[in-house]
């Protein structure tokens, strides 16, 4: 992460230099992904984009210390996980094709791999000789026979169509190196047959599926007709999954009942539920690993598969060309919603999962133009490093960021270790697929809309953020406001999720405190009519309720995108417009009532980490917010040129540019949520008091500010 800032501000501050004083709530603790206070002294790794083959070869020997930990002597293996050994084989096994000779290069290893995972366990055969004929695509259970088993030493232990895939992706990078790893003939010919068996078994074949996720097949297939010379799996099954898929892309087909993707092509995970179903809000970890399924394309075409026809291939492109906006940040971190929430959301494995896709886009041939391929090298390379500083928590050679991100509590398995060997192996694959020696280009500000939802994504070389105004019910936190706010680097701005008090828009409160009506509030269902969020200005010029798989996806670069959201509860009316540019935002709110109560109106500005400083800077002073008995110091808004929200990561300014007469600021201290686990205090602008006002209006501009002089100069530019 650099230098520790916590000093440097106070320092700044110390020196009487118009900034940030401090929130009075004793000293700064390091964040959970905050750097040690010598990383200045410890030069990065991973460098600017664009990687070289020597860069990806540079982050994988960093990694192998910490894969070496792993290692077990006695039992010839990295841990018991079999999805994990699979990783570590390729990336040992490409080291060898590759003639690497750094630390990743392990041929005794790969070779004890190579024959462990030809071995009973992991590899489960049918008892009775013959394979598993059917799968049920809506089946959690996924046993089968031949395929392998989730741990290197249980055949009795968990089965899922993700781990053959990638041990057979393994075995095949070890049958590439046969030569370099000196494997024995009978070895080999034991690979070729397991993956061989695996391949052509009736469970992998069409019109088998487990959801819509023709990744599975598609990786596992490519690996065989690879390993044997036989075209057929490209050649037929192949095809007939993409075709399937792609025919139930906008209407439903057998065996799905909704379409595999929403009108603005946004994925749905579980195609069995209908369309309002949580999992079926977006899904963007699932809508990457599916996305991998194009990379086989120019494989089997060389095969001599069929084409897509025209009209497939167009929804193809259209399904490609809206994920980066959608799905990715400048960040190389994803840009996340999912349907799955606590079961998915900021599992570190799962991103780990979602760069396959976007390795996918980086190094395919069809379906991406060579601006999406730049631009998906550069975000690529931008994941490692920020991999790389998600685990300078550490003084030790561990290099593993953790399960889970951000502070967020799973409720899933927590899965030990995998992004560390999942990681390590993209990288060395990015070398196999020569993405070293490709341009990348760091993208332009791109945006991504989804009328029905109200799912706004926007991602510059300076921050990303998203309104996502339906949930579904299946996570907490949206509404007509931004949802999140990261920076160039995925430092956390303001918050990851939160809702109010601890997230932006107006609240709306009876005397008693307790809150009435908010505009960070999503809604549960989609609801016919008025939608949620309409752009007013657009690259696509106003986008009101948009069409249904437009020929071209509401994604793409932008200049200015301008967003309108309209929410009603409790007999309020609250209407936000956002103005997203470059390095800053501006915000009007309006906020009307039908009702004749007493009520009191605020708007909210988050923070990130309970040591967060917030502060007013005068015209003439700083001053400090503060918390005191009963609550904090509240300052009058008429005489605030700018605040300065100082969080844990990163920081923000806020500056009041149209507000109500007798205005004033204070901070707020919400409690923990959980999808937003390290809150900082709140800053509150009460624009009514406990009256019967009609009317209100508030209009803001903000931008991303890490430091005092930052926060000042931004003032003065927006």
């Amino acid at each position: 992460m650099g230098v520790d800032d916590g000093a440097t501000r106070r320092a700044f501050l110390v020196g009487g230099a118009v900034g940030a004083a401090g929130l009075a709530l004793g000293a700064r603790s390091p964040g959970a992904f905050a750097a040690p206070r010598d990383a200045a002294a410890r030069a990065a790794v991973v460098g600017t984009p664009p990687l070289s083959n020597a860069g990806y070869w540079e982050f994988a020997d960093w990694l192998q210390p910490a894969m070496d930990r792993l290692w077990s002597d006695s039992q010839n293996v990295y841990t018991n996980d079999t999805r994990l050994n699979a990783s570590a084989l390729a990336t040992h096994a490409i080291a060898a094709y590759e003639g690497h000779g750094g630390a990743a290069r392990r041929d005794e290893r790969a070779r004890l791999l190579t024959a462990r995972l030809c071995e009973q366990p992991p590899l489960r055969l049918p008892r009775d000789g013959r394979p598993t004929r059917h799968s049920n695509p809506r089946s959690e259970t996924q046993l089968h026979a031949p395929g392998w088993v989730s741990n290197m030493g249980r055949r009795d232990s968990a089965m899922h169509l993700s781990v053959d895939p990638k041990v057979a992706r393994a075995l095949y990078y070890a049958w590439r190196a046969r030569a370099q790893l000196g494997l024995s003939d009978e070895l080999v010919a034991r690979m070729v047959r397991a993956v061989r068996s695996v391949a052509a078994s009736p469970f992998f074949r069409y019109p088998n599926v487990r959801l819509n996720q023709i990744n599975f097949s598609a990786e596992l297939h490519a690996c065989a007709v690879s390993m044997t010379g036989d075209p057929t799996l490209l050649r037929r099954d192949y095809r007939q999954q993409l075709v399937r898929f792609l025919r139930g892309a906008k209407r439903s087909v057998r065996p799905w009942r909704i379409p595999n993707l929403g009108p603005s092509y946004s994925f749905h995970r579980n195609p069995f539920q209908r369309a309002g179903a949580n999992q079926n809000i977006e899904s963007t970890e699932y809508a990457n690993i599916v996305l991998d399924a194009i990379y086989y394309y120019e494989q089997a075409r060389r095969e001599g598969m069929t084409p897509l026809s025209e009209g497939h291939a167009r929804t193809l492109r259209a399904f490609v060309a809206r994920a980066l906006p959608a799905y990715w940040t400048h960040s190389g971190y994803v840009n996340w919603d999912t349907g799955l929430y606590l079961y998915r959301w900021h599992l570190s494995r799962y991103w780990a999962w979602c760069c396959q896709g976007l390795l996918a886009i980086a190094t395919s041939q069809n379906f991406v133009d060579a601006d999406q391929r730049k631009w998906a090298k550069h975000i690529f390379d931008r994941s490692l490093a920020l991999y790389e500083r998600y685990t300078e928590r550490w003084d030790d050679d561990r290099r593993e960021p953790g399960s889970s991100l951000y502070g967020v509590t799973t409720k899933f398995s927590e899965g030990l270790h995998f992004e560390l060997a999942r990681f390590q192996a993209l990288a060395a694959e990015a070398v196999l697929r020569g993405l070293g020696d490709k341009p990348a280009e760091e993208p332009p500000p791109l945006y991504a809309f989804d009328p029905s939802i109200g799912r706004l994504t926007i991602t510059t070389p300076t921050y990303n953020t998203a309104l996502v105004a339906v949930s579904n019910g299946a996570f907490p936190y949206g509404g007509i406001d931004m949802a999140r706010w990261f920076d160039s680097s995925q430092r956390v701005i303001s918050h990851i999720g939160g809702r109010a008090p601890a997230g932006f828009g107006i609240v709306v409160r009876a005397p008693n405190g307790g809150i009435v009506s908010a505009s960070q509030r999503p809604r549960s269902v989609r609801r016919p009519g008025r939608r949620p969020i309409i752009l007013t200005q657009s690259p696509r010029g106003a986008i009101r309720t948009g069409a249904r798989y437009p020929r071209s996806p509401y994604a793409g670069r932008f200049d200015v995108i301008e967003a309108s959201g309209f929410a009603e509860r409790a007999g309020v009316r609250f209407r936000s417009l956002y103005r997203f540019a470059t390095d800053h935002i501006h915000v009007s709110w309006q906020v009307t009532r039908a009702r004749s109560d007493s009520l009191s109106a605020e708007a909210l500005f988050p923070s990130w980490e309970e040591q967060a400083q917030v502060s007013a800077v005068l015209a003439d002073r700083t001053v400090q917010l503060v918390r005191v008995p009963g609550g904090s110091t509240q300052v009058d808004l008429a005489a605030v040129r700018y605040f300065f929200i100082d969080g844990g990561e990163g920081g923000y300014v806020v500056l009041p540019r149209g507000f109500p007469p007798g205005s004033v600021a204070r901070l707020l201290f919400p409690s923990p949520q959980s999808s937003n686990p390290r809150p900082g205090p709140s800053l509150s602008l009460r624009i009514a008091p406990a009256s019967r006002w009609h009317d209100l209006l508030l209009r803001v501009a903000m931008a991303p500010a890490r430091t005092a002089a930052e926060a000042a100069a931004a003032a003065a530019r927006i």
